[in-house]
């Protein structure tokens, strides 16, 4: 007899987290599933070399999981604000594909949590490397730009401090002297490249380039 209420079958396996932390793969391709009620952005990656992990990870290939959002500040949109350095303006996602790069799991991201209501540090997927592709620009400065739209001065301080890649280079140490001393936004501020709204957040100005 066949049961109309609760059934045994046909269970759904929910979304399982990766061990993975740091690995080099090649991605294959990518995809935009509708998983019940949301989009996710898998990469499928083949050829993977794990450098970090969580517990063993013997297989040859990865699959990235990842929410789909467009906001900047989600994980999502890290992921691709991170691509965003290896790519010209007349390029896109899909110019990645096929590419070997090197993923890692980065810490401290500003990540909007709705059961909060409010944005809390996040590990996020970041592109580090693409072999082939020399990143455009990335110096800490231009990464603290990136950390300063779209959010407030409180905000953007307690992201900067806690950024791997502000704190990598031969001028990290004088750009965070300069956030210290209070003089990083105003001299971005003079020079055009941001300003600051009703709302006390920041956007981009008149002279900002995006890289």
């Amino acid at each position: 007899m066949v049961s109309e209420g609760i059934s045994v079958w046909n269970l759904e396996t929910s979304f399982q987290r990766t061990p993975l932390r740091k690995l080099w793969g090649t991605l294959s391709k990518y995809s935009l599933p509708q998983v019940r009620d949301r989009v996710r952005f898998l990469l499928d990656l083949a050829d993977i070399e794990v450098l970090e992990s969580t517990e063993p990870y013997p297989f040859p290939i990865a699959q990235l999981d990842i929410p789909f959002n467009k906001r900047e500040s989600s994980v999502c949109g890290v992921l691709l604000l991170s691509a965003r350095k290896f790519l010209t303006k007349e390029q896109d996602f899909d110019n990645l594909v096929g590419k070997r790069m090197l993923f890692e799991m980065t810490p401290g991201h500003p990540i909007w949590n709705q059961k909060q209501g409010k944005e809390v540090p996040s590990d996020c997927w970041e592109i580090i490397e693409v072999k082939g592709i020399g990143s455009v620009a990335k110096t800490p400065t231009d990464r603290a730009v990136e950390l300063l739209l779209g959010h407030t001065e409180a905000e953007f301080s307690q992201a900067f401090f806690k950024d791997e890649q502000v704190r990598k280079g031969e001028d990290a140490g004088i750009l965070q002297k300069t956030v210290l001393d209070k003089q990083f936004i105003p001299a971005l501020i003079t020079n055009g490249i941001v300003v600051k709204d009703a709302n006390g957040v920041y956007q981009p100005g008149p002279s900002y380039t995006q890289s």
